[in-house]
């Protein structure tokens, strides 16, 4: 081959190579056919800067959503870890401090124990004391049947009186006639609180203002007479013994 043919050869070849290029871009081509060559190929630069123009935008633009996505994330992720470490916290104290209730319960019912022999020794003390320095004296026990068998006597049952406006005690007294007699009851009912002090005495008999009311008692006649309520004011305690004596 000669030269000029091979020259022509790469002239062919580089023509069709541009025409390749050329052709990649329909809007260039079409600005090709119509406009001289100064002109298109200011256009095809105009239009490639454009085009890249605009693609960096689209990359600018969603580059920054992506950073606004990236810490709306983080600043929940922060908050969602604070929230948890509260409620961690939270929990541990409540924790220490049932530890700490459970703890002091504990030494509470442990000291408690201690003194509760203590405390009934002493009770019954002073209740042997009082019963030495008052024979008769007898220890009350509330809602309870108390065998006396003195005289015409049978038993005695003590009550507590609790309600919204009114609080004290009251009894009722079983009474039997063993004799061929008639018996006319009169007996009064001594209280006293748990040291031995005298707070209150009740008069049973057939008088009018007597709190147990009872009338005669015929040959082999039982039966039973019932206290009004013995009021108690607000810092006085329930009688802790009590004594009979007889008319």
């Amino acid at each position: 081959m000669t030269a000029d043919g091979m020259n022509s050869a790469r002239s062919g070849a580089g023509g069709e190579s541009k025409e390749a290029d050329i052709a990649s871009d329909p809007l260039e081509d079409a600005v090709a056919g119509d406009a001289p060559t100064g002109i298109t190929e200011r256009s095809r630069r105009k239009h490639r800067s454009h085009r890249h123009r605009r693609s960096s935008r689209d990359r600018h633009h969603w580059s920054d959503r992506s950073k606004l996505l990236l810490g709306l994330l983080a600043l929940v992720l922060v908050a969602n870890l604070f929230i948890v470490l509260l409620l961690g916290l939270r929990i541990s104290l409540l924790n220490k401090e049932n530890t700490e209730l459970r703890v002091e319960s504990a030494k509470v019912k442990e000291e408690l124990n201690k003194v509760k022999p203590a405390l009934a020794k002493s009770l019954e003390e002073i209740e042997s004391l009082l019963k030495g320095q008052l024979p008769g004296l007898t220890r009350i026990e509330y809602d309870q049947v108390i065998g006396l068998n003195e005289k015409y006597l049978k038993n005695i049952i003590f009550n507590k009186v609790n309600s919204k406006n009114l609080r004290g005690y009251e009894f009722r007294v079983v009474m039997q006639n063993d004799t061929l007699s008639t018996i006319w009851p009169r007996f009064k009912v001594h209280f006293f609180d748990e040291h031995g002090i005298h707070i209150s005495t009740v008069q049973a008999s057939e008088e009018k203002d007597a709190l147990v009311k009872v009338d005669p008692l015929g040959p082999g006649e039982e039966r039973a007479g019932s206290s009004a309520i013995i009021q108690l004011l607000d810092n006085e305690k329930m009688p802790y013994f009590f004594l009979i004596r007889f008319n």
